[in-house]
């Protein structure tokens, strides 16, 4: 099977070029991009004197990488487009295959805009007894 000169640089993504230039994709061969995140969890207990009392404050920070910078801690997803390519194929002179593309589409993963790709922070208190 051959495949046209656009094919790759068209896409311009690093892994792709290696899925394309074989003839058939194997089932769950792609992935999603790596995905890392940190929280923090900062706990003080003050004790209650002549008693075996304690009142815990906490401050919790869910995906701490994020709140640093925005472009860490987000999840990407792949976009629907991004399944759908090459949008076309036909035959040229019956035998060269001619593919059609999305030029809009330069990405496969679009970022997660939902609760887990934003830092949040919660503030504790326990009283324990």
């Amino acid at each position: 099977m051959q495949y046209c000169d656009i094919t790759c640089s068209q896409l311009e993504q690093p892994n792709i070029s290696t899925i394309v230039s074989s003839a058939y994709t194997e089932k769950y061969d792609a992935e999603t991009p790596w995905f890392g995140q940190v929280d923090m969890k900062i706990l003080q207990e003050f004790k209650i004197k002549k008693t075996n009392n304690a009142i815990q404050v906490s401050l919790d920070v869910v995906n701490l990488g994020n709140l640093l910078s925005s472009k860490w801690g987000v999840k990407k997803y792949a976009s629907s487009t991004g399944y759908y390519q090459p949008l076309a194929v036909k035959l040229n002179n019956g035998v060269t295959p001619v593919y059609q593309f999305d030029t809009n589409t330069k990405t496969t993963f679009t970022s997660n805009p939902e609760l887990p790709s934003r830092w949040q922070m919660q503030f504790g208190v326990r009283y324990i007894f």
